[in-house]
């Protein structure tokens, strides 16, 4: 009976062997490898929908897009967590480190429960009771009193918990238990010693619990315990029951699934494909409500979508190849054979129960399958049911008894053109073969004589571009509508029509946009491209123009299919459903972008091609639309960093503040994908930012925008299907400005821009005094110049006929023909002449009205003797005495300037001479030179050196700070200069100073005259004349002298103090003074224009400056020349 028993048990293991090895194709796995961890331990699901992962790191959440962790680097969060439990808005993790329990709507840790049991390997929620499987025995854990009772097993490790009617199922270390109503007993697995009980799970379809141990899988009704042969061997470490019934097992040597059926599949990590298991050691699983099911490897998370709309199939599981291929072609034949056609050849295969069969793949390098050319273009079956591919070279003919290929090039009469790049292929209702070529235009031939032909064939008809024929050569795809009419695409053209029995064109749709052209069910001709699709339908009424005016950016059309009178229009990964010249809904095509398309009404199914694989859409999508929008905000990060601290799976706040410099924001959305279902089409758009819309339809990627100015803004996101004021999700934004731009900021500007206001008043104000100011200097600077002017010329008019009295006296008196009336006349005029010279000459104002001298013969020695005469008579200086080497010299000389020359510089002699010094006046004649040399000198004449240099200026200093009492020598010498004679001061051979006028005998000649000045002192004086010349500019200063007179700071400085004693500011304020001073002492203007005069424009500034040089103000000046 054993032996039976034993041969029994072989068989079914054996059977079931069979079964597994003979298992249908792998399903698709999305893997995902959270960031900082590897092994996924344990799943939950909490009531939003969001996934939890327990890992050997921590805790992560996952949208579907992403995982994000939620623990630090060195917190206690940070271990290894076998069990998670969702309850309500709370999360239990089983940890080696104890309990933790996590608030997910807080996005926080809550604080750790007190003495919890480490290691806890399993948990499971009885009403408020949580119970707890750790490493020594179980316990149980109050949630609302927050306290800890030791239940069983004290002392062994339970690894799995299960609740059902009968008791708490406990799989340990040492076996199977169930407690119940306080009171435990063990179920025993096998005889003998008890195995490790990994994992326990309910089937609900087969109304038995699964019992995973280490070696072996058993299944239960809880009187007889029954092995699973097929998993005999195995270390069962998890399990999952879907709702449809299969078991999936866990386990070392990878994940098993055991169907409904019996039959048992192994699924396996296959290095050559990406969408196989992650990894083939799986510690959990978990079947989710919506028939996923979620797969925790050793090298992280594997999710199979079960309940998904589509289905993914790599060519991969087709071919059992790794070679690629872009699909551009899809058909389907009525036997259920599928043809595949793209960059790479053409696949021919029949889908099965347990996989694939027939299949071939058709390339131009293959022995067995040979194409003429990798590259297909189109697949097409006529009405005899044969099959035609449109290839990169010519079309091929699919034989159906030899299941190859026949090769054909078409070509036309003159040999120009040929079908080698074919591009799609049609039979017409003559039994026509349409094929289009690019580079080549249309080839008509009929089927049968291609047929009986081999190779390169001459076409029946030919249409390339010309006159009343296609527009270009460079033709697409084909298409035929009801009334058998052939459209065919001219790229960079438009849409042309060919009647099929004049095979002329005769319509023709401009757009050189279009990218895809096909029929619908009621035949009529749709058109696809950059931004809506063109219907024209049969009936011959005007095209119908359905644009894409759904705020998704403008992409062209790839593909189209006719399913169930609903065109689906894909561009790229995004599908518009149009129907009644309207678009209904929008979806997502998940895992590529739609090149092809294929719509078949037996099977009810979609096929969407694309690069290295196709979808299946098993049945059409719902017109309604979705009647809620599952969408959330996942992750905000403000300048790099998530928002409010920590990452929370779901961020449920509808406002955010921050601050101005946190201006840098991503958003990180999720519409659970995993959810199953279409996924939908969203738009967002930032209020304050965005005036248009911008597509959503890549939920994997964030929302970013960067440098946002501070304000308020409201970011809007929008199902593109939904009503136009129904938003799938808002969240108000407000960005606090700046400190320079809050409310107190800008007070402080305002009370800055009224003081700017106030000073560009006063400013404007003070430039309009200025002005006036100005003016009125300008105007007092013409008067005072215009008073200069003539007192000038009312001098010169009253020297002429003064000269005219002078002279004639002095020829009088030279001829001892004077008597005491001549004298009395001849005194009376010098002395009006004296004050003529100081009243209207002295100042040097006007030198320019001054006319040429009016020479008269005098005798200049009777004239000296009279003057010395004179003096001695009244005694006006000290002693006096003439020397002269001539009785007797008539000179031609101005009377009334030679009088002022000789009074002025005796006057100056004796004033600066000892009152004993006796001052000699010497003429010497040189009649060979034609000059005469008069000497005034004194040996007790004492000048200074300061005084000595700028004894001939204008405005001369003294030797104290006096205002200056002889100022005439400029004067003088001026006279002299214009009678071409020269004035200059030497020093004799005693040491002592004296005065020496040289003037021509003949006034016509200019005597041999010495330099009127030593070089040293040219410098000095060209300063000085540039100081004279801008007296009257309040703006000229040091540096203004220095551009005029092309010298350095330093060199001027030098010089300047060298000769006056002063620095040069010093010098330009003493000249300025002195001027002030002789024109207050003249009293021919008043102190306001003395003060424009000499370059000032304050009042008081001249007057403290004027202080300064003199003891007095201008106004006690006044008063003591008075």
């Amino acid at each position: 009976m054993k032996s039976l028993s034993r041969h029994v048990f072989l068989f079914i293991a054996l059977w079931f062997s069979g079964l597994m090895e003979a298992g249908g194709t792998q399903p698709y796995f999305n893997n995902i490898q959270p960031e900082g961890a590897s092994t996924v331990c344990s799943f939950a699901h909490d009531r939003q929908g969001m996934v939890w992962l327990g890992t050997e790191s921590g805790l992560y959440s996952y949208d579907g897009y992403r995982c994000y962790p939620h623990f630090d680097g060195h917190s206690p969060y940070r271990c290894r967590v076998h069990s998670l439990v969702a309850h309500r808005n709370l999360l239990y993790l089983g940890s080696e480190n104890g309990l933790f329990v996590f608030d997910t709507a807080a996005g926080n840790y809550r604080p750790s429960p007190r003495r919890s049991p480490k290691d806890i390997r399993a948990m499971a929620l009885h009403g408020r009771k949580l119970l707890l499987g750790t490493s020594d025995g179980l316990y149980e854990y109050d949630v609302r009193q927050e306290t800890f009772r030791s239940v069983a097993l004290r002392g062994q490790a339970v690894y799995a918990l299960l609740p059902s009617p009968h008791g708490l199922l406990i799989g340990s270390l040492q076996g199977l238990y169930i407690l119940k109503g306080g009171g435990i007993r063990r179920l025993a697995v096998t005889h003998g010693r008890q195995p490790l009980v990994n994992a326990l799970a309910f089937d609900g379809r087969r109304g038995r619990y699964w019992i995973g141990t280490e070696g072996a899988l058993y299944h239960t009704d809880l009187k007889e315990i029954v092995p699973l042969a097929p998993l005999h061997g195995n270390s069962i470490k998890a399990l999952a029951v879907r709702q449809g019934g299969d078991v999936w097992i866990g386990t070392d040597d990878g994940l098993f699934v055991y169907a409904l059926d019996g039959s048992v599949s192994r699924l396996v990590h296959d290095a050559r494909s990406a969408s196989s298991l992650a990894n083939n050691i799986v510690w959990a699983l978990d079947a989710d409500s919506r028939g996923n099911v979620w797969v925790g490897t050793d090298n992280g998370l594997s999710f199979h979508k079960g309940g998904s709309a589509f289905v993914y199939t790599p060519l991969a599981d087709v071919t059992g190849s790794g070679d690629g291929n872009s699909l551009h072609n899809i058909y389907r034949q009525t036997d259920g054979t599928m043809w595949m056609g793209g960059t790479n050849g053409l696949l021919r295969f029949r889908p099965t129960f347990a996989g694939y069969s027939d299949v071939a793949w058709y390339r131009q390098n293959s022995t067995r399958f040979p194409l003429s050319h990798n590259r297909v273009r189109s697949v097409f079956q006529d009405a005899d049911g044969d099959i035609w591919v449109a290839t990169d070279h010519g079309i091929n003919y699919y034989d159906r008894q030899r299941q190859q290929f026949r090769n054909f090039v078409l070509t036309e009469p003159t040999g120009h053109y040929n079908s080698n790049w074919a591009y799609d292929v049609l039979l017409d209702g003559r039994g026509r073969l349409w094929v289009s070529a690019y580079m080549g235009g249309i080839f008509i031939i009929d089927k049968r004589r291609l047929l009986r032909s081999e190779g390169v064939v001459r076409a029946d008809h030919h249409l390339a571009g010309g006159p009343r024929e296609l527009r270009g050569i460079h033709v697409g795809q084909l298409a035929q509508d009801r009334r058998g009419r052939v459209w065919a695409m001219v790229y960079d053209e438009g849409l042309c029509r060919v009647d099929p029995q004049t095979l002329r064109p005769d319509s023709m749709i401009g757009r050189p946009s279009f990218s895809y052209v096909t029929t619908d069910g009621r035949g009529n001709v749709w058109a696809g491209y950059d931004g809506g699709v063109l219907r024209v339908d049969a009936d011959g009424t005007s095209p119908v123009d359905i644009r894409f005016n759904d705020g998704i950016g403008k992409r062209s059309v790839t593909t189209m299919a006719d399913v169930a009178g609903r065109m689906y229009v894909f561009s790229g990964s995004v599908c518009r459903v149009i129907h009644d010249g309207k678009i209904e809904r929008h979806f997502i095509v998940p895992l590529l972008s739609a090149v092809t398309s294929l719509y078949v009404p037996a099977t009810r199914s979609l096929y969407i091609g694309g690069n290295d694989g196709f979808v299946t859409l098993s049945a059409p999508v719902p017109s309604t639309r979705m009647p809620s929008d599952r969408l959330f905000l996942t992750s905000l990060l403000v300048n790099g960093r998530e928002y409010a601290g920590g990452r929370q799976a779901v961020l449920s706040e509808s406002s955010v503040k921050l601050r101005s410099r946190d201006n840098n924001l991503s958003f990180r959305f999720t519409d659970l994908p995993y959810a199953g279902g279409l996924r939908s089409l969203y738009v967002y758009r930032l209020e304050g930012i965005d005036r248009a819309w911008h597509d959503l339809d890549n939920l994997a990627e964030a929302v970013t925008y960067n440098g946002l100015p501070h304000g308020r803004y409201r970011l809007l996101v929008r199902n593109i299907d939904a009503p136009s004021q129904r938003y799938a999700y808002t969240l108000d934004i407000r960005i606090k400005a700046p400190w320079y731009l809050t409310l107190w900021a800008k007070l402080v500007y305002l009370l800055l821009a009224m003081g700017a206001g106030l000073w560009v008043m006063n400013f404007y104000a003070m430039r309009k005094n200025l002005r006036q100011e100005q003016t009125a200097r300008r105007r007092l600077l013409e008067q005072s110049h215009a008073r200069a002017t003539f007192f000038a010329l009312l001098s010169e008019r009253l020297k002429q006929p003064l000269a005219h009295i002078l002279a004639p006296v002095y020829q009088l008196l030279a001829a001892d023909r004077g008597d005491e009336l001549l004298e009395d006349i001849r005194s009376n005029a010098t002395a009006l002449n004296r004050m003529i010279y100081e009243s209207l000459d002295s100042d040097g104002e006007a030198a320019e009205t001054r006319q040429q001298p009016f020479p008269t013969p005098v005798d200049v020695v009777t004239y000296l003797r009279r003057v010395v005469a004179r003096r001695k008579a009244e005694k006006q200086a000290g002693p006096l005495r003439l020397d002269t080497d001539v009785a007797s010299l008539t000179v031609c000389v101005d009377i009334v300037r030679w009088d002022i020359v000789v009074q002025t510089l005796v006057d100056f002699v004796g004033s600066h001479a000892q009152p004993t010094g006796e001052t000699v006046i010497t003429l010497r004649s040189d009649l060979e030179k034609q000059r005469l040399t008069l000497t005034i000198g004194n040996g007790t004449l004492h000048i200074g050196d300061i005084e000595r240099n700028q004894l001939f200026m204008l405005y001369a200093a003294s030797a104290d700070n006096e205002p200056p009492a002889y100022t005439g020598l400029f004067v003088i010498r001026q006279y002299v200069e214009t009678s071409k004679g020269s004035l200059t001061l030497d020093q004799g051979g005693s040491g002592s100073w004296h005065f020496r006028v040289v003037l021509p005998i003949d006034n016509h000649r200019t005597a041999s005259l010495p330099d009127r000045q030593p070089v040293a002192d040219k410098l000095f004086a060209q300063a000085t004349a540039v100081i004279e010349t801008h007296i009257a500019d309040a703006d000229f200063n040091v540096t203004g002298l220095q551009a005029a007179l092309g010298v350095g700071d330093k060199f001027l400085y030098r010089k300047i103090k060298q000769q006056s004693g002063m620095s040069p500011v010093e010098y330009i304020r003493n000249i300025r003074m002195r001027k002030a001073s002789l024109l207050l002492r003249e009293g021919k203007y008043s102190i306001s224009e003395v003060m424009f005069m000499v370059g000032f424009s304050n009042p008081g500034y001249f007057s403290k400056c004027f202080q300064r040089a003199y003891g007095m103000t201008p106004t006690e000046y006044l008063k003591r020349q008075g």
